[in-house]
């Protein structure tokens, strides 16, 4: 089977799922650095964390975790990235403000192994 790539994992659409549904299990490649736009400054760019994510085991995306989320997962699993393949992220879904506009923002609230 071939896969879409390039579908980026977004709020609102994690919080549309069933509670039961907002996880994501990281899966290769092995997660790394791209400069993307600052949510603040498009025209302005920023590193940022990529995870390849398998989300409510069926569909592949991209994940930028924001920084407490990137965080959260380091002091969990370690700052060895190449660890972090085959783990579970579990999601909270937050209603925040973001460059003035209200949306969806996405939290990792546990990590753990993925189960088998």
């Amino acid at each position: 089977m071939s896969e879409f790539k390039g579908l980026m994992v977004e709020g609102q659409a994690i919080a549309e799922l069933d509670n039961t549904e907002q996880f994501a299990d990281i899966v290769e490649p092995e997660p790394f650095y791209r400069d993307l736009p600052k949510f603040s400054n498009p025209e302005e760019s920023e590193e940022k964390l990529i995870l390849n994510v398998r989300i409510s085991g069926k569909d592949m995306a991209e994940y930028v975790p924001n920084k407490t989320s990137g965080k959260f997962i380091a002091q969990k699993l370690g700052t060895d990235m190449t660890q972090w393949l085959g783990k579970r992220i579990i999601w909270d879904v937050r209603e925040e403000m973001v460059a003035g506009n209200k949306k969806q923002v996405l939290y990792v609230v546990d990590v753990g192994a993925t189960p088998q």
